[in-house]
């Protein structure tokens, strides 16, 4: 999963996860805060997006994780690690 723990973050990133199934993966969600930032269903990996952050609070300790779906229905999570934006 990247970012990294502990990162501190600005502008334009890419957030990047790997993810396997031994029945192939369906869809990858990532989570900032809880909530829901973007689903990918793209397929390949690394699963992932391009995110401003500029869009969101700085100097605040900030959280992602992601949820993984395969096509059998089955879900997997990863994370929760922490991040700060800087300005």
């Amino acid at each position: 999963l990247y970012p990294t723990l502990g990162m501190e973050l600005s502008g334009m990133i890419s957030v990047r996860a790997d993810v396997n199934d031994n029945v192939g993966v369906d869809s990858v969600q990532f989570f900032v805060d809880g909530e829901l930032e973007m689903t990918d269903t793209g397929g390949n990996n690394p699963w992932g997006f391009e995110w401003d952050t500029s869009l969101i609070a700085d100097s605040l300790s900030h959280t992602l994780y992601i949820k993984a779906f395969d096509v059998a229905g089955n879900v997997g999570r990863q994370g929760p690690i922490a991040f700060v934006i800087m300005p």
